[in-house]
């Protein structure tokens, strides 16, 4: 469907091959797995993709890509000799499923341990069968449970599509003004580049990434900090090759526990830039987020306050680490990682001046099959070699089928110092338009996500001025209305 909708940017040959359009750049942002029946063929058309075009396509990891690093160790033959009470629950959730309770007496494989693994320490709840699903479609025919969980582990092994898609992929890139990142880049992640030996397990006093109070950020320039992030991804995928299981019979080290933990916000002391994340309630920020992240930082902090689960949000208001990307020619972040409905979630320039962007609308439509339903964003980014600015739009439809558009100021062409202090109605400049309006917050909380445009046919949309979507909410909680100024 997206390929369809963006033929400007990329099309399908007679050949089935994907071919992308004279001087356009595709970024697709991390998390290649997990979503349904396709990891497999979707991991390979986007390797595939980045071998044709290698200068202008880019793949981001995400943190569903790099914890399957994890089924090398957790699924090997030395780990299945262990007692089920041996293996430990997940370190930054103490009260998930053990295996020894999952079994409930039943005896234990790979298969089982594949199951309970990605059900209760990978958030992966339908993936296995998922799995089943596509070697079907692949011509498997009524393959085993052994079969799925064999196939876990070969496509994050040196060959296998996912392993192919993290040997291509790159932590963060810059384009210009646009830095692009799963998570995100706050006050704990900016700069910040864990060391190889960092241990994937619960933060520790002492660490390099302790305390978490020390910016990372202010002696490194953004440019330096991605081709650390960059470098220590391709070093630890060479570590994790030579190392792939335990060390040991005790099964408390293995190679690659770098990366594990770059996923993982409390081996980091909440340093993760591929796992946190700004969104709550549908867009960049709540009231609620607020007060739980002043929560984690009451004394004494624990690596643990900065878990998705305590509910923690980086502060997309931060001026110091705007002021640093900025100082870095960096005027835009475009991230993922925490679904935000079915349009992406903005924070608009006039407030610091760099815009940010959550773009995952994965879970747009959770009462359908695939959790998207009708729903379909595409996101580009202009630019202007001539004058170094940049602006971006997007446009799609929301779950309900109405359409919706998005056009933010151009960055370079427009510094924040410009933009009016209260956002004003749609204005034109350089013959493109924009509104001002989107990515603020009114005084009530209601955040202007996105303008909404009449079907053909459609007369609920028809009135005099321009009419917006609005939501606000906390956690995973979001409510919408319609706004005509």
């Amino acid at each position: 469907r997206w390929v369809g909708a963006n033929s400007e940017i990329v099309r399908r040959r007679a050949d089935g091959r994907l071919e992308l359009a004279a001087e356009a750049m595709l970024v697709y942002g991390g998390d290649a797995v997990d979503k349904g029946p396709g990891d497999i063929r979707l991991c390979r058309e986007l390797v595939g993709l980045k071998e044709r075009y290698p200068e202008r396509v880019v793949l981001v990891a995400g943190n569903r890509d790099l914890n399957k690093l994890r089924l090398t160790a957790e699924l090997s033959a030395e780990d299945l000799a262990r007692p089920a009470e041996a293996v430990p629950r997940p370190h930054w959730d103490g009260s998930a499923v053990s295996y020894a309770a999952f079994l409930d007496g039943a005896a234990s494989s790979r298969a089982t341990k594949c199951r309970w693994l990605l059900e209760h320490t990978l958030g992966c709840v339908g993936a296995f069968e998922f799995r089943r699903q596509e070697l079907e479609a692949l011509g498997a025919r009524e393959p085993s449970d052994e079969a799925v969980a064999e196939s876990f582990l070969r496509e994050i092994e040196p060959g296998g599509s996912l392993r192919a898609y993290l040997e291509r992929a790159v932590v963060a890139a810059r384009i210009g003004d646009t830095l692009f990142v799963h998570g995100s880049c706050d006050r704990l992640s900016a700069g910040f580049v864990p060391p190889l030996e960092t241990r994937f397990d619960v933060g520790r006093d002492g660490d390099p990434a302790h305390p978490p109070s020390r910016p990372a950020y202010a002696d490194v320039s953004v440019d330096d900090w991605i081709d650390g992030l960059n470098d220590l991804l391709r070093r630890g995928l060479e570590e994790h090759r030579r190392r792939p299981g335990w060390d040991d019979a005790a099964c408390a080290r293995r190679g690659g526990e770098a990366l594990m933990a770059l996923q993982n916000r409390c081996a980091l002391w909440g340093r993760s830039v591929v796992s946190n994340c700004w969104a709550d309630g549908g867009n960049v920020h709540s009231a609620a987020a607020r007060r739980r992240r002043d929560a984690a930082w009451t004394p004494p902090v624990s690596p643990t306050a900065f878990e998705a689960s305590s509910g923690y949000a980086s502060d997309p208001f931060d001026a110091d680490v705007a002021a640093w990307l900025k100082a870095h020619g960096v005027r835009r972040v475009v991230s993922g990682h925490k679904p935000v409905g079915d349009s992406p979630a903005l924070l608009s320039p006039k407030y610091h001046g760099v815009e940010l962007v959550c773009a995952d609308t994965s879970y747009a439509d959770t009462a359908a099959p695939d959790n998207r339903g009708r729903a379909l964003t595409s996101l580009t980014i202009h630019r202007d070699p001539a004058s170094g600015s940049s602006r971006l739009t997007a446009r799609g439809a929301l779950r309900d089928g109405r359409a919706f558009s998005v056009a933010m100021p151009p960055l370079s062409g427009l510094p924040s110092r410009d933009l009016p202090e209260e956002p004003s109605s749609p204005t034109r400049t350089g013959g493109s338009s924009f509104d001002t309006r989107l990515g603020t917050r009114d005084p009530d909380g209601w955040w202007f996500k996105a303008r909404l445009h009449p079907l053909s046919g459609d007369d609920s949309l028809r009135a005099d001025g321009t009419v917006y979507l609005q939501s606000r909410g906390e956690g995973r909680r979001v409510e919408y209305r319609d706004l005509v100024l």
